[in-house]
């Protein structure tokens, strides 16, 4: 990659025309996790270019990977001289004429894949992936290039798959606008999943050969089943509790809301359907973005206003993008899943899958739901007797905390009494006998907070708590007479 003197100063007056910022922004790819790749500086820039840092570092890497599943072997002898051949091989006869074009242009990713089609790549998805234009509708060459990039990346489980990324991947110019790329790649990678060849796992995407595809094609089968009662049961199950485990507290912490230094119980129904265990004399009934066109806010205003509900407080979430959706492919997974694992006709590459699909992609699709349901209480408003109010959230508050945190703003009108009660005693049978037993030593903080002995030990017969005892019987005497 050695530059001429006038190319040298090309590229430094493009790293500076476009900014540290805008450069890293194309140049290296997000979230990457486990391992560090190169960062895009712009000595790094002008060291590799017409190449981006990382893709020079991952193409070893993606050989050898694909070696790997393809039964050559873990060990990959000469990776310098086949680091060297292949990017020597795009620069003089990729796809387009990369010594014959104007400064800015950059070497996408499929590239890679179509220097190594004829080495390393199966038969099998050669195939598919050179047929995408006529197998796919409307497909076009940007969809076949999609295709390409995913299936080189689809064995390194340290790079998202997400869509930012794969813009990455293909960004052809410095000039290239991120937001625009990802407008341009959403549609092809919505023609690549209804044909099948990818599949979507919350935010990444992933393309689908062989029992890959048959382990998706059983999970979109279930998929298409499933009915609103189904999401109920399952939300309940998974998400509520099951099994003796409380899996409510995954999104919605604690039953507890704090007034005057005292922490209330309450329980707790999730559209309709009653937590087990819980007490309290306060009820939240919740209603989740599964609810949304079932339950209305004006619903649960009349519903306020109820005799019956008047220690009640409801709570309605805010709409959240594709809630269903996640909710019912990740049900769908675990299902399948359970299927695969537990049948003997499965082979053992399928049973693999499935215990790969259960350790790496169940536990982000269950992120996505609790994720969908927090934001559901984000955007959701408390109803109490008429009246409704939006959530107060404080930067850095948990969204739930924020709701437990506003709920206890209706205490006062559900105990409008408890601010004259100063000290509450948690143990009161015991606190009971250890008083009429005279046992003051052993008695707990709240019961000495009300100041019930003198000094030498003795009942103070003018302490509050009796005063407050004789004042109740006198006016209970007064209205019997």
């Amino acid at each position: 990659f050695r530059k001429t003197p006038e190319g040298k100063k090309l590229i430094e007056e493009e790293s500076h025309a476009r900014g540290s910022g805008m450069l890293r922004g194309l140049g290296e790819l997000a979230n990457v996790s486990s391992r560090s790749l190169p960062t895009c500086t712009a000595e790094k820039f002008s060291t590799y270019y017409p190449f981006f840092p990382y893709q020079i570092h991952l193409i070893p890497e993606i050989v050898k990977s694909l070696r790997s599943k393809g039964g050559h072997g873990e060990q990959m002898s000469g990776s310098t001289r086949t680091l060297l051949a292949i990017t020597q091989d795009i620069l003089r006869s990729g796809r387009r004429r990369y010594l014959e074009c104007e400064f800015g242009e950059i070497v996408s990713y499929d590239e890679l894949y179509d220097n190594l089609a004829s080495s390393e790549i199966s038969p099998d998805v050669k195939t598919d992936i050179s047929r995408i234009k006529e197998t796919v509708p409307d497909a076009t060459d940007l969809t076949q290039h999609v295709a390409e990039v995913l299936f080189l990346i689809r064995e390194l489980p340290y790079i998202p798959r997400t869509i930012d990324n794969i813009a990455r991947l293909l960004v052809q110019d410095t000039q290239d606008d991120p937001a625009t790329l990802i407008a341009r790649l959403q549609p092809e990678l919505e023609r690549l999943s209804k044909a099948g060849l990818v599949g979507r796992t919350g935010e990444e995407y992933e393309f689908l050969t062989g029992e890959r595809r048959t382990f998706e094609e059983d999970v979109a089968s279930i998929e298409s089943d499933y009915r609103l009662q189904d999401l109920e049961r399952g939300l309940v199950d998974e998400f509520l509790y099951s099994e003796g485990k409380a899996r409510y507290r995954d999104w919605l912490d604690s039953n507890l809301v704090e007034y005057h230094n005292h922490e209330f119980p309450f329980r707790v129904s999730v559209d309709d359907h009653e937590i087990p265990g819980l007490k309290g004399d306060v009820r939240l009934r919740f209603s989740t973005p599964l609810s949304i066109g079932r339950v209305t806010l004006d619903d649960l205003l009349n519903r306020s206003l109820d005799a019956g509900n008047s220690q009640t407080i409801f709570f309605l979430c805010g709409r959240v993008n594709q809630f269903d959706t996640d909710l019912k492919r990740y049900l769908a997974m675990e299902e399948t899943v359970r299927s695969w694992v537990g049948d003997p006709q499965k082979s053992e590459d399928a049973r693999r899958l499935a215990e790969e699909r259960r350790s790496d992609d169940l536990p982000k699709l269950r992120r996505r739901v609790l994720e969908g349901l927090r934001e559901g209480i984000k955007s959701g408003q408390l109803v109490f007797k008429g009246q409704n109010r939006q959530l107060a959230i404080k930067p850095g508050t948990a969204p739930s905390k924020a709701m437990r945190s506003d709920m206890a703003t209706f205490w006062p009108h559900l105990y409008p009494r408890f601010d004259r009660v100063p000290v509450r005693i948690t143990a009161d049978q015991r606190a009971i006998k250890d008083v009429l037993a005279g046992e003051t030593s052993q008695t707990t903080q709240d019961v000495r907070s009300l100041k019930l002995f003198d000094k030498s030990g003795k009942i103070d017969l003018n302490c509050p708590l009796l005063d407050g005892i004789k004042m109740f019987l006198s006016s209970q005497q007064r209205d019997k007479s």
